[in-house]
């Protein structure tokens, strides 16, 4: 393991503009700039914390929440279904 390098992303991504252009044309990506697709100080905000996120999801249990979603599941599913026309599109 390597030692820690902390890393403000809202000053990393700042010249980063000029790039992602690069890779927007290259790819046929809909042409939107970084600052719409990210909000880079609540990157650092949510990524810098120091401390461990203990949740604990019982007091939904006893609110009467009871559903349950599977996030890897769910995020194939989704996949799924944007990608799935596309690869018979070109067939």
């Amino acid at each position: 393991m390597g030692e820690v390098r902390p890393l403000k992303l809202a000053e990393w991504m700042k010249d980063k503009d000029a790039a992602w252009t690069r890779i927007i044309e290259r790819h046929g990506l809909t042409p939107n700039p970084l600052s719409a697709l990210a909000s880079w100080p609540f990157a650092d905000f949510f990524w810098g914390v120091e401390a461990d996120n203990l949740a604990d999801t019982t007091k939904l249990r006893l609110h009467g929440f009871h559903g349950v979603v599977d996030t890897g599941q769910r995020l194939i599913r989704r996949h799924v279904k944007i990608t799935w026309p596309i690869y018979f599109s070109v067939l």
